[in-house]
């Protein structure tokens, strides 16, 4: 996730220099910087989530008897 979140970064830089000169729209995409955090930090989550339900399932088995 750090590439991932170091190229959030640099979009972030971008974007304070578009709002700067600006420039509003972007003919290449619908997204905003805002709509690739919001994705961004939905997917960090949803991972995180799964490692931690998968660190439990080999600290503790289904079937252990705890």
């Amino acid at each position: 996730m750090a590439p991932i979140q170091s190229v959030l970064s640099h979009l972030k830089r971008l974007d304070s220099r578009c709002v700067e000169a600006h420039i509003e729209e972007n003919d290449y995409t619908i997204y905003t910087y805002d709509d690739l955090e919001y994705a961004f930090n939905l997917a960090k989550s949803s991972v995180d989530k799964k490692l931690d339900f998968i660190q439990n399932q080999v600290l503790f088995p289904p079937f252990c008897g705890l």
